[in-house]
């Protein structure tokens, strides 16, 4: 009996895994979308303009490298910095957006391999 109830448990965390990761890449595109409709540089500012360039250049990058949400947005910290604090709390906002979707996951996978244990 008690393998049955850790069967179900287990299903029914792999499920919400399932459906908690299809809701957070939902939420992170949002996220994402909502944060490129503000850009951080006035058109008229060209140091800025060229940072953020930069930042995006670095961002294309991260992203063709990635493998999922979590290995952007460690590269973005860690690789995508920038010394204009406009074009840096751009980029701190895109991670945000993504660490968000990352520490979702992870507590639902988390969940599962408990029902998994237990």
């Amino acid at each position: 009996m008690r393998i049955v109830a850790v069967a179900l448990l287990a299903l029914v965390a792999l499920s919400a895994v399932h459906a908690q990761s299809a809701s957070d890449i939902q939420k992170m595109t949002e996220c994402m979308d909502e944060v490129q409709k503000q850009p951080p540089c006035q058109k008229s500012d060209t140091d800025c303009q060229n940072a953020e360039d930069l930042a995006d250049k670095c961002s294309g990058n991260c992203t063709s490298s990635a493998k999922s949400f979590g290995d952007i947005a460690s590269c973005l910290k860690s690789k995508c910095s920038s010394q204009n604090k406009d074009v840096q709390a751009y980029i701190d906002k895109q991670v945000k957006c993504l660490s968000s979707s990352v520490i979702s996951f992870a507590f639902a996978a988390l969940i599962s391999a408990f029902a998994f244990l237990f």
